[in-house]
Order: C-alpha cells, then sequence, then structure tokens
C-alpha cells in the first residue's frame, strides 16, 4: 500500500518544511529516513512528488494535487487519536450548558470553536 498514516505524515512535513532535514527535525527523525520514505512512496505510487536541489524539496504539481487529502487524513488520524485518548482518560462525552438569559449577548462562538478544536469527540 502506497499511502500509509506515517508517510503521509512524513509527506505533509516535506511540504510544510520545505526540505528532508527540515522535515526529520520537526519529526524527530533521521534525514536519511525521510528521504528514504519519500523515495519508496514515489516508486510505490510511479510519480515525482518532490523537486530536489542542493538543499530544498519543492513540492511538484502531483504533489499539490494530493495535499489537500493528504491534510484531510492527517486531520482524520488526529481527531481519532484525540478521541481515543478522551476515551482512556476516561473524559466526558457529553456537555451540557444552561446560559442565564442576561448571558445570551456574550460571545460564545470563539470559546466553543476552541473547546471543539481540543476535545472534538465532546457533545456540546
Amino acid at each position: 500500500m502506497a499511502f500509509s498514516s506515517d508517510n503521509v505524515l512524513i509527506f505533509l512535513a516535506v511540504i510544510d518544511h520545505g526540505s528532508f532535514s527540515a522535515a526529520a527535525r520537526a519529526l524527530g527523525r533521521v534525514p536519511s529516513a525521510v528521504s528514504m520514505a519519500i523515495a519508496h512512496l514515489e516508486a510505490e505510487l510511479d510519480l515525482q512528488l518532490f523537486e530536489r536541489s542542493s538543499r530544498d524539496a519543492r513540492p511538484t504539481e502531483m504533489a499539490r494535487a494530493l495535499e489537500a487529502e493528504a491534510r484531510q487524513m492527517a486531520g482524520q488520524l488526529r481527531r481519532l487519536q484525540a478521541h481515543a485518548l478522551s476515551l482512556h482518560q476516561g473524559l466526558e462525552r457529553r456537555l451540557t450548558l444552561a446560559i442565564a438569559p442576561e448571558l445570551l449577548s456574550a460571545a460564545w462562538g470563539d470559546p466553543l470553536a476552541r473547546l471543539a478544536d481540543e476535545f472534538p469527540s465532546l457533545e456540546v
């Protein structure tokens, strides 16, 4: 299988950091492991994903075409991990809010959005 959760994260790290060595530092890996993972991915897909120069790894059009779905997959994986962690920690699955009438005009949007980002499986 060409794409796995690990090589999707590596693929995105190289795009985000612009080089194999910078991606390796961000991921806590050695540059050769990142380079090898990308080389294997390119071989399995039979696509060149990065233009390599002496210091840079610039994404090709093919890499840019795959980027959005890779980011969706990485986001889904983060949500799955957060959900599993919340289950492990015994966190509540539901939060019910009661708001006094005098507080209805307060700005609830931003705090609730931050809550949803931090606890995506929490039902509010």
